[in-house]
């Protein structure tokens, strides 16, 4: 059978399921370094990753003959870079829900961009503008039972965060639920919306999450009494972090949310219903618990996992003094993993689509089979792939997407271009999506 090496310690498969069921980790007496090697093992082989690409993108609408899933982003549609995460932090397989009309391009991306990645696809009827939560239910039969951390990330996340630190302080601390967040950047702060900011509430020392509300759920007042009364030390109110959309979930927290009894079933958001109602039941004193006694409670579906214990034991020396004390044997608890020096954005607005392709271009990108005429001049712009440029065409800071032609004589600056624009057409600070093609002589400033 395989054998898996550690480092002296050869574990074969049939081995690996005895130490599952039969034999304790700390029996093995690893050092710290055999152990991480063999927590990574662990990780990778039980947790199941899954893809959330079937959104239409509601703030996206401007470009909105395309499904948000497949969006330019430096010569790439925006799933790429998801999947790439995930292939490049040990995952083989992803689970990807997809609306019917993306399901045949990203079905055919492994082979156009050499994923190694397999991905199952799942497709949902999105006439109805599902939520987050609905689109996880009609999965659930894919979802497996042998899996014991759940990864839940969104299509149109790009991060350079180390998937493998947030996993081990995930694991190590037992979390039912971990969230990548980030500073917002201030050129991504400029593009934003106006309205409200997500709130989220952490204690400094531990980053456990004890409070979290999206934007426009709250008033212009905030009781913080419940928030406070969840915790033992500080909470620091953070305003300006980024939620990623990148969760891991143990597997009995999924369990809950999609049990049919189990009142997240009627929330469509994942992020805005279902997560602050799991936050606000990590603690609840005893009358609370008496009260839902009958009731089909979180704290019910509470699961011990095969190496909890062992992780712990192993990584007592990065746990908070906090952690140490005696735990509630029915509770569970949910953080933040939020790495400073690393890049997150959500190509989630029209904002955040013309940012993040000015800034992982530095100069001009040409996407593939794009063809480029004589005297142009092309500057810091994307252009997608099977496009045709014609001669003596000006195009500076813009974004083409795929399959866009430009006649010649065009002068195109400071715009998002989604179709074809005849000869001698000015187009300055435009974003032109209409499905008929922009006539000769044209201008749009």
């Amino acid at each position: 059978s395989r054998l898996y090496k550690v480092i002296g310690t050869e574990l074969s498969l049939k081995a690996y399921e005895i130490l599952n069921f039969r034999i304790k980790f700390k029996a093995l007496n690893l050092n710290h370094f055999q152990y991480l090697i063999l927590q990574n093992f662990i990780m990778w082989h039980e947790a199941q990753a899954i893809v959330l690409a079937a959104g239409p993108g509601s703030r996206l609408t401007s470009v909105g003959i395309r499904p948000k899933c497949l969006l330019p982003v430096g010569n790439f549609p925006v799933i790429y870079y998801s999947l790439k995460f995930l292939q490049e932090n040990g995952f083989k397989e992803a689970t990807v829900i997809v609306n019917q009309e993306s399901e045949g391009e990203i079905k055919k991306m492994p082979e156009v961009y050499d994923l190694k990645l397999r991905l199952d696809l799942a497709v949902v009827d999105t006439s109805e503008d599902p939520g987050t939560t609905e689109s996880l239910k009609t999965i659930e039969h894919k979802i497996r039972r042998d899996a014991h951390e759940i990864v839940i990330i969104s299509s149109d996340l790009i991060t350079s965060a180390n998937f493998s630190e947030m996993m081990h302080q995930h694991m190590s601390l037992g979390a039912a639920l971990t969230i990548l967040t980030a500073p917002q950047l201030p050129e991504f702060l400029k593009a934003k919306p106006p309205g409200p900011n997500d709130l989220l509430g952490v204690e400094a020392e531990s980053n456990r999450l004890v409070y979290a509300v999206s934007e426009g759920d709250y008033d212009d007042v905030i009781d913080l009494r419940n928030m406070l009364s969840r915790s033992d030390d500080g909470v620091e109110i953070q305003a300006d972090a980024l939620d990623c959309h990148l969760y891991i979930m143990k597997k009995w927290l999924v369990d809950y949310i999609l049990n049919k009894e189990s009142p997240c079933l009627e929330m469509g958001s994942l992020k805005a219903e279902v997560i602050p109602h799991v936050i606000s039941n990590q603690c609840e004193d005893e009358q609370r618990k008496a009260s839902r006694e009958n009731e089909i409670g979180i704290h019910k579906f509470i699961k011990k996992g095969k190496f909890d214990d062992l992780i712990r034991t192993y990584n007592i020396s990065s746990i908070k003094s906090r952690f140490q004390k005696d735990a509630d044997p029915d509770g569970f608890e949910c953080y933040i993993f939020c790495p400073d020096d690393e890049f997150s954005a959500r190509i989630n607005t029209l904002g955040n689509l013309w940012q993040i392709n000015r800034k992982i271009c530095d100069e001009s990108t040409i996407g593939r089979s794009t063809q480029i005429s004589e005297k142009t001049n092309i500057t810091n712009s994307v252009l997608g792939n099977h496009c045709r440029i014609g001669s003596l065409v000006r195009i500076s800071n813009s974004l083409l997407f795929d399959y866009v032609q430009v006649e010649s004589g065009c002068v195109i600056e400071n715009s998002i271009i989604c179709v074809n624009v005849e000869k001698k057409c000015v187009i300055k600070n435009c974003i032109l999506t209409d499905v008929s093609k922009i006539m000769e002589n044209s201008k749009k400033i």
